[in-house]
């Protein structure tokens, strides 16, 4: 009997497991639970300053991606070295355990989780105030969770990285940063059946209508994200740890993007937004194919938080990830933005 290709990697990695440990830093959060809510088991990692009562709420992307690749990266150690920052995994996503089911994969549901991850850092850490932080696909639950007022009353800031608040928007900006770079790949002879392809398919398809679209601009959109010219620049390489940890494999990306099919081809929060009055710092990167820049702008003028209380900040060198590049000026950002709210 043949052995699977994908065992024999796991068990030549898996001596390797033990080879990283992730450092004690004198003065830090190194706390880690298990939060128990509605047949839902979803990790909680705090990492940071403990001296400071500013907390931050990180939200992952995806959706069904995981907040362990930021954990253990060291990417954003600048911004952990200033202030405690809440690292979770969301129901169905990375580590997180629980029944499988598209009933559990509902918009309400995953906002009622974060807020109980909220009641929970509240009772105990007892925090003066609470930033929530969203990236990617994150940055669309930040939102929903935003819109109800007794919730909003809770967050002291709205730190929008990279946010997908509107998916028809997303989609097309995604469209539109990626045909100029097909036509000059196919002008220089680079996988030109690949671009000329992906054209055609834009003019057959003006219009986003299922989970096959989305996901067919999306990959193309990854495949030419981040400054051509620039290497990525996360000090541990945290995708390995996954691999040589004894973990079982949790997520359920698919079945989640399945459950959340009509959400991701749903228009956005435009008409709702205009009830969060929550101070908002919206960063994006200048090499973003995934959410483009363009997002930034649409943020600001849908946002109800007063002008002088909302911000916009261009990573000048990033791509969607938007702390691998200048982990030290993105940290700089947000570390200004919570000493001008906590």
């Amino acid at each position: 009997m043949k052995t699977p290709l994908l065992l024999l990697l796991c068990l030549a990695l898996l001596p390797l497991a033990g080879c990283y440990r992730e450092p004690v830093i004198e003065g830090q959060y190194a706390d880690e639970y298990y939060l128990r809510h509605l047949d839902a088991d979803l990790p909680v990692w705090v990492r940071g300053n403990r001296s400071s009562r500013s907390f931050i709420i990180f939200l992952h992307g995806g959706p069904g991606g995981s907040a362990m690749i930021d954990v253990l990266s060291r990417s954003l150690r600048d911004v952990t070295d200033a202030h405690p920052v809440v690292f979770y995994d969301q129901r169905l996503s990375g580590f997180a355990h629980g029944r499988r089911n598209l009933d559990q994969m509902s918009l309400d549901q995953m906002t009622e989780d974060l807020n109980q991850v909220i009641q929970f850092v509240e009772a105990t850490y007892q925090p003066e105030s609470i930033f929530l932080m969203g990236h990617s696909w994150g940055g669309y639950l930040g939102t929903a969770y935003l819109l109800d007022s007794l919730r909003q009353q809770r967050i002291s800031g709205w730190i929008e990285v990279a946010g997908a608040h509107n998916f028809q928007l997303t989609w097309q900006a995604e469209i539109e940063y990626v045909t100029p770079i097909a036509q000059q790949r196919i002008a220089a002879g680079e996988d030109t059946a690949k671009w000329q392809s992906f054209l055609r398919w834009v003019e057959e398809h003006p219009e986003i209508s299922s989970l096959e679209d989305l996901l067919y601009v999306n990959q193309h959109a990854h495949s030419v994200d981040g400054k051509p010219d620039t290497e990525a620049a996360y000090e541990f390489p945290a995708t390995f740890w996954a691999l040589t940890s004894p973990f079982p494999p949790t997520s359920s990306q698919a079945l989640i993007l399945e459950g959340l099919e009509n959400l991701l081809l749903s228009p956005g929060f435009d008409a709702e937004m205009a009830r969060i009055r929550t101070p908002a710092l919206l960063l994006y990167g200048a090499y973003d194919a995934v959410v483009p820049k363009a997002l930034a702008q649409h943020a600001w003028d849908h946002l109800g938080t007063p002008d002088a209380d909302k911000r916009i900040f261009i990573m000048p060198q990033e791509g969607h990830s938007m702390w691998e590049i200048e982990p030290q000026l993105f940290a700089q950002q947000v570390r200004a933005f919570i000493e001008a709210y906590e």
